[in-house]
């Protein structure tokens, strides 16, 4: 949709606007006799900021204050309401027609960002931006989805007469009476009593059946039509209701929906054209005041030569202040537009040095045709805002070419200078790509396994600590024993020897000395 347009496009739509909205001074600053040095013009949509007056010095006290114009101003007694429906609703409402569109409060802390955007969710007319756009948004998906419905349910009824109607020509006999004042529905119920009175007479004539078969069979048909009278009742009593909420709901020959979007859709005219006017009157009113200004001067009559001339000084001490405001904002464009200059051209400097630094390796370390090869594999990508290398395909122009006459040879050769070469030839040495292949693996990834098992498993894998045995503390037998000698031939070995021997071997590997100086000293 056309965006409102603002006091500086003429005419033309604009994709960003700015809104300034001042806050009414806090209890505080009233308290303290604080000095309100906002002015605000919402017909021109021009914010006056001028000095304070500083009491000790008068240096302030005549100097004009600056102007600012804006899309849109609001001075503290405009409402929230206000705030939303002329400068929020129209984004919204182009947002739900497929645009991108973002609103932001952008201020000092304390200034009533929050009050805007949220403001009290409990009351309505001091609901902020947020939930008002939200209440916007779920308004227009509700007739939406009214719409989307009805023409579901129209359809739907249209299948459903032509089903039955379709079911009714196939399994009945008789001939359809149908007028042109009964609906499908009201006829597809009569054909159907029709049938069980059909069905009733055939049992009342049919002699075969006898008399308890026949009572049953009548009540079960006369159930049913007890049945499909009721449907009939209840059918009549819900047309009648819609017939009613429709003689409330159609005006004109148009439901609520319809009505509700052309409504909102003149809305939206009314407020383009409002804009537009109020636009206009502004442009009005200035040039309104300029002539105004340039009549005064024309026809400016002076008594005296003194009024004259205060007068004139007066007008050129306005136009010098004017002069130095304009001097003093040229000065600021002009070092503002020197600091960003500065900072391209050393942006500029440092990426020609890396261009010249990646040429410089590009030229000496990487062969020609890789390089080539390379060059056709690099695209830009308009997304990520860099270059990047297409992957590696079985397209021809992606593939290293095979060697013409011999393979297995870094270059192509002839067969017939193979043999003089093969002193030269490279042994036992791969030759790659600098750029590698594809993965064609992937890393293993064992059985997923219960977390209580892995844990029994890896508390049944952990090293144990060495268990230390102090031998010293064991108790020996220091009694004497009878020395038994036992000849064997030539050597002979006492029994208490061997016995003291085993017992050394009970205390362990560790206390082997131990045992070797006791049996030392027993002999």
């Amino acid at each position: 949709m056309p965006r409102p347009t603002t006091a500086s496009n003429k005419g033309k739509d604009e994709s960003v606007r700015v809104v300034v909205r001042c806050r009414p001074m806090s209890d505080k600053e009233q308290e303290t006799n604080c000095e309100r040095i906002v002015n605000i013009d919402e017909q021109r949509r021009q914010i006056s900021i001028r000095r304070p007056v500083n009491e000790n010095s008068q240096r302030n006290a005549g100097e004009d204050g600056h102007n600012f114009f804006f899309d849109a101003v609001y001075d503290w007694n405009s409402k929230q309401r206000d705030v939303y429906e002329q400068t929020a609703r129209p984004l919204v409402d182009s947002v739900i027609e497929g645009f991108n569109g973002t609103i932001f409060a952008y201020g000092q802390t304390g200034t009533g960002k929050t009050f805007t955007m949220e403001g009290v969710r409990s009351q309505v007319e001091l609901r902020g931006i947020i939930p008002s756009s939200f209440a916007h948004i779920f308004d227009s998906i509700s007739h939406n989805e009214i719409a989307r419905l009805k023409e579901q349910l129209e359809g739907k009824g249209k299948s459903g007469r032509k089903s039955r109607r379709r079911n009714n020509q196939d399994g009945s006999n008789n001939d359809e009476n149908d007028d042109g004042n009964q609906n499908d529905e009201e006829l597809y119920l009569k054909e159907q009593q029709d049938k069980l009175n059909d069905e009733k007479r055939t049992i009342l004539h049919n002699k075969n059946i006898n008399e308890n078969e026949r009572e049953s069979m009548l009540q079960e048909l006369e159930e049913q039509k007890q049945a499909i009278e009721r449907e009939q009742e209840e059918r009549r009593e819900i047309q009648h209701k819609i017939q009613q909420m429709q003689s409330k709901l159609i005006t004109g020959g148009k439901d609520i929906v319809t009505h509700t979007s052309e409504q909102e859709e003149i809305l939206k005219q009314k407020r383009r054209l409002i804009a537009e006017a109020e636009r206009r009157h502004r442009e009005v009113q200035q040039r309104l005041e300029q002539g105004e200004e340039e009549r005064q001067t024309i026809n400016e009559k002076y008594t005296t030569i003194k009024e004259e001339v205060d007068d004139k000084r007066a007008k050129r001490d306005k136009l010098s202040k004017q002069l130095k405001k304009l001097e003093a904002k040229k000065l600021d464009i002009t070092e503002n537009h020197r600091i960003a200059r500065e900072e391209l051209e050393a942006e500029q400097r440092e990426m020609q040095k890396q261009a010249k630094l990646y040429q410089l390796i590009i030229e000496n370390f990487i062969p020609i045709d890789e390089r080539e090869r390379l060059f056709k594999r690099i695209q830009f990508d308009n997304k990520d805002n860099q270059w990047t290398l297409k992957e590696l395909s079985k397209e021809t122009d992606q593939m290293a070419a095979r060697p013409k006459s011999i393979r297995n040879a870094r270059h192509p050769i002839v067969s017939n200078s193979t043999p003089k070469i093969a002193e030269f030839k490279g042994e036992n040495i791969m030759l790659l790509q600098i750029d590698g292949p594809s993965r064609t693996t992937r890393d293993y990834e064992g059985p997923i396994v219960s977390p209580m098992i892995q844990a029994a498993i890896e508390n049944a894998m952990k090293d144990e600590d060495n268990i230390e045995l102090d031998a010293n503390n064991i108790p020996v037998d220091k009694r004497k024993k009878k020395k038994k000698t036992i000849p064997t031939g030539e050597n002979t070995y006492d029994h208490y020897a061997s016995s003291s021997t085993t017992s050394v071997s009970r205390l362990g590997y560790g206390d082997l000395q131990t045992g070797r100086s006791m049996n030392s000293a027993r002999r």
